[in-house]
């Protein structure tokens, strides 16, 4: 029992011990994948249709529209600045009500309106198990190169992981929509540890 305890005292020190950036900075944690930012898109019921707003946290920490951030990618790239933005940008605007009154719905997606979804259209599930009007879902795309280089030479890979959410009223009328964004590269042929932290 005194070894149990002593262990677990030891990897308590080391877990502790462990130097962490504000967020993690999208830091690999062991894979080849590396989160570089977060986007949030909200949409809001007006009475006649639903206005997006579209934000950015670059350094992860939470924190949207901060201006320049710095964040740290590590032998992906460095210690790079980012800029967040400093105000949500208007991001369209949709006329018409969207009412959800059953526990799951299959949806269609676009990041925003009028812009298409790398690999097509992505079709999910969103779910409302407990009936509160909250429902829940999400999906992540087909992994596509943009074309960007890094000093290093090479493109990234990348893919988009989107958590999905619409809060409805008494009548299923969508009141509140967001979802966010979490933006992913990786450098084929780089290891998957991040050795130069």
């Amino acid at each position: 029992m005194k070894r149990l305890v002593a262990l677990g005292i030891v990897v308590a020190l080391l877990v502790s011990a462990t130097p962490a950036m504000a967020g993690d900075q999208g830091l690999d944690k062991g894979s080849e994948w590396v989160n570089y930012g977060n986007i949030r898109v909200t949409w809001d019921w007006d009475g006649t249709g639903y206005q997006y707003w579209w934000e950015q946290d670059r350094d992860l920490d939470g924190i949207y529209n901060e201006g320049w951030v710095t964040v740290n990618y590590g032998k992906y790239g460095g210690i790079l600045q980012k800029y967040e933005g400093v105000t949500p940008s208007d991001f369209g605007y949709e006329v018409g009500p969207v009412y959800r009154t059953e526990k799951v719905y299959q949806i269609e997606v676009t990041w925003v309106p009028g812009v298409s979804v790398p690999g097509g259209t992505n079709r999910f599930v969103i779910r409302d198990n407990d009936g509160d009007g909250i429902y829940e879902g999400g999906f992540t795309t087909p992994l596509f190169w943009p074309g960007l280089t890094i000093t290093m030479g090479g493109s990234y890979l990348m893919m988009q992981k989107f958590e999905h959410m619409e809060v409805t009223d008494d009548t299923g009328l969508v009141i509140h929509g967001e979802y966010l964004e979490k933006q992913y590269f990786k450098v084929p042929g780089t290891p998957g540890k991040n050795d130069s932290q």
